[in-house]
């Protein structure tokens, strides 16, 4: 795993009333795998006051015979960011300078810290403490009984970056405690969301017994400058739907499971002193740690961000926190509560798909994880890559270009990960493919450049195939899409699903539209955004759909200037954005014809809701797609429902999956934007070496009948006019196939998308 808890190596001489404390780390890693740079800094605890670090490197920048820099700076490392960028200050923080010693507080820094005078030097200082970093393996010691793994100034779960010979940050890997790769270690995160009127995300985490760590940053969204000294607590209820726009009235009082708290002791003081700490509520934050700051932007994000280390809480288990909540009170340590949010389980992103009898899965905890890929994929010689491509491919599984957002196609830099495409799978980890499980840094499932619901190809020497890349579907998953039939065709469909503990996960956005006329130009540049009301038949879109949805009171605009809505929503801060505001969530749409080129796209997105109260949910409203500044399409947002209809065909000379679908169309009474290709496997050959392909559909109804009786419409039809016995070993298989495939019991999701197609090339 990428990161990992932090503890407490803290002497504590009170007896501790009712509370336990876990174990400390005593070895961790940060592993650096970048910018063609490949090694690790290894920490090991000998004892109270003593700490050996070594080193073990290729690739770093070397200075002649010097070395460069190396540090521990504040904050874990987010994948999600481009390799160029995260491991700048604005994300990782500055040195970690806890005692405030560095050189923004002793103009002579410089002078005092070194090699025989360490106890002066920042704690992160690594280069003032010993020497530049070289290639190699070296080993150190440190003594001052700073420098420690865990506790209250631990650095497991902080970054190590490694700068390059001009002095710039230049790559980077968090410290993670080695408890995390041992067989059976449980690792828990839990997140809270906050949405209105302060927003950000607040991570806590936990590997095993170890301590939990906790950090996050608060930005507010309507428009307030920075205020300080504001009281933060876990209370003992998760609060109610209207949290989001502050509601905070059911979250009860402070989590305090061993009554330490002011009710039951009149002279209750907490703080992080060693002295009485143990004297503290579990849910006082304020008191183990100190009080957070609200900004007025929410990038950079190191600006008012914080990181503390918990040695009291459990985020399951006896006296956990999980389906609680943390609640913001005002600031300058006022006492109403003016912002709140439940503590969940953090839901980790999947994504799965199946080539026949094999399998590829991703999972990602957040974004400060790796991702854990499983496979079964055996296909000799094969080459593995995610394609842009959103549902199926036009075509049938042509070869095609890798996913490449970050456009490293041209790069010629060293072969770390991060050199290459993000789709390029088998160029990355060509040599991971040949076991069934492992981990990867270059694979975000978060984020803005995430792979959910793209396609995914394998080619070998006699076979290719084709397959989305979709969530697993369960009951609680919700659908809506807004389907577009003038001037521009197509779905925009929204998937959300409800977790196990009630609470909402974040939504996909998959947007597959383009010109119903094949002779339009591809244009760009299109503002998409959620609308307040329902389109009116036959009146223009702007007259009638109503302002943006923003339900949770974003402001646009600041009397002060302190904050700027068009620099501080953007992709990488989304929860600063109106909610309907799409375009500033994530980015423009591009529309082309149908064709081998056409763009589809998918998102994820934090703070649009198809659950919840009917004043916070989309359906029922409308998207609205700008063309320059006029809005020029729209189309209501529906709830849907989904079933399978399933055909064998001999293989066509020109397929290509706008022209299906319309084809459908016309021969039955079933819309073209009901109708979604799922799954085109080519290959299965006949007796007589007719090369056959099988046709999977979903076919889209506004309630669960329709669903079903538009799917047998379309079965119907395709097994009356397409049929092709030739492609079944006997008429009874075949009959088979056409009869009883329809899934009668509707499904609500990702399989809308499942794209899979088998290409078996004869020799």
């Amino acid at each position: 795993m990428l990161f990992s808890s932090a503890v407490f190596l803290v002497a504590l001489t009170t007896s501790v009333r009712a509370l336990a404390f876990s174990d400390a780390p005593t070895v961790a890693v940060a592993q650096i795998n970048l910018k063609g740079v490949i090694g690790y800094v290894r920490f090991e605890t000998l004892n109270e006051t003593a700490t050996k670090i070594n080193t073990n490197f290729t690739g770093v920048p070397q200075n002649g015979s010097m070395g460069v820099n190396w540090h521990v700076h504040r904050f874990p490392v987010d994948l999600t960011i481009n390799p160029d960028y995260r491991c700048l200050n604005d994300y990782v923080g500055g040195h970690y300078d806890p005692l405030m010693v560095g050189s923004s507080f002793n103009p002579n820094y410089t002078i005092d810290c070194s090699s025989d005078n360490p106890t002066a030097c920042e704690i992160g200082d690594l280069t003032g403490k010993f020497e530049r970093l070289k290639n190699g393996m070296f080993q150190y010691i440190d003594n001052t009984g700073l420098l420690q793994l865990g506790g209250l100034r631990g650095i497991v779960g902080r970054t190590i970056v490694v700068h390059n010979v001009g002095g710039a940050n230049f790559v980077c890997g968090t410290i993670c405690s080695t408890i995390e790769n041992q067989e059976g270690t449980k690792v828990v995160t839990l997140s809270a969301t906050f949405i209105s009127p302060v927003a950000g995300v607040v991570y806590l985490r936990q590997a095993g017994q170890e301590h939990a760590v906790m950090f996050g940053k608060m930005f507010w969204v309507n428009g307030t400058d920075t205020t300080e000294y504001h009281n933060w607590h876990i209370h003992q209820y998760s609060p109610s739907t209207d949290y989001r726009i502050g509601n905070c009235t059911v979250v009860g009082p402070h989590f305090d499971p061993f009554a330490q708290g002011p009710t039951n002791d009149p002279m209750y003081y907490c703080s992080p002193k060693p002295s009485n700490i143990t004297n503290c509520e579990v849910g006082d934050l304020t008191g183990k740690h100190d009080t957070i700051d609200v900004a007025a932007n929410p990038l950079p994000f190191q600006v008012e961000a914080f990181f503390y280390t918990d040695i009291f809480l459990n985020l399951t288990g006896v006296n956990a926190v999980a389906g609680r909540s943390i609640a913001i009170h005002a600031p300058n340590r006022g006492s109403p509560i003016i912002a709140c949010a439940p503590l969940v389980i953090t839901e980790s992103r999947v994504v799965a798909t199946n080539f026949a009898a094999e399998y590829f899965r991703a999972e990602q905890a957040s974004p400060y994880e790796e991702t854990t890929i499983s496979t079964s994929v055996t296909f000799p010689s094969r080459n593995i890559n995610i394609l842009t491509e959103v549902l199926s491919t036009y075509r049938l599984c042509p070869v095609r270009p890798p996913y490449d957002p970050l456009g490293q196609s041209d790069t010629n830099m060293p072969s770390t990960p991060d050199t290459f495409p993000i789709g390029s799978i088998y160029q990355k980890y060509s040599a991971e493919l040949q076991l069934s499980t492992f981990t990867v840094t270059e694979l975000p499932l978060f984020g803005i450049n995430i792979v959910t619901s793209r396609t995914l190809q394998a080619v070998g020497t006699n076979r290719r195939a084709c397959s989305g890349i979709l969530p697993p579907i369960n009951t609680t998953t919700l659908v809506a899409v807004a389907s577009f039939n003038e001037g521009v065709e197509g779905n925009v469909l929204f998937i959300q699903d409800k977790l196990s503990d009630g609470t909402l996960g974040q939504t996909n956005v998959i947007v597959d539209l383009h010109y119903i006329n094949s002779d339009e130009s591809p244009t760009s540049g299109h503002n998409w955004h959620i609308h307040t009301e329902p389109p009116v038949p036959n009146q223009p879109c702007e007259e009638n759909i109503g302002p943006h949805f923003n339900p949770f009171n974003v402001s646009l605009d600041s009397e002060n200037q302190i904050s700027n809505y068009s620099e501080d929503c953007s992709p990488y801060s989304k929860l600063r954005c109106e909610s309907g505001d799409l375009s500033g969530k994530h980015g423009q749409l591009s529309i082309d014809p149908p064709g081998d080129d056409m763009a589809t796209f998918s998102y994820l997105d934090p703070n649009l809701h198809l659950y919840g109260p009917d004043a916070h949910i989309i359906i029922g409203r409308s998207v609205g797609i700008h063309q320059n500044i006029p809005l020029r399409y729209c189309s209501k947002v529906q709830r849907a429902y989904l079933n399978k209809a399933n055909v064998t065909i001999s293989e066509p000379d020109n397929f290509n999956r706008v022209d299906f679908v319309n084809e459908i169309y016309e021969r039955t009474s079933v819309s073209a934007q009901s109708i979604l290709v799922t799954q085109i496997d080519v290959g299965a050959t006949s007796v007589d070496e007719t090369v056959c392909v099988n046709i999977e559909l979903e076919v889209i109804g506004f309630t669960d009948t329709e669903s079903i009786r538009n799917a047998e419409v379309v079965q119907s039809d395709l097994c009356n006019n397409y049929r092709n016995d030739r492609c079944m070993t006997s008429r009874d298989d075949y009959r088979a196939l056409c009869a009883g495939s329809i899934n009668t019991v509707s499904i609500l999701l990702f399989v809308i998308l499942m794209s899979v197609v088998f290409i078996t090339i004869s020799v």
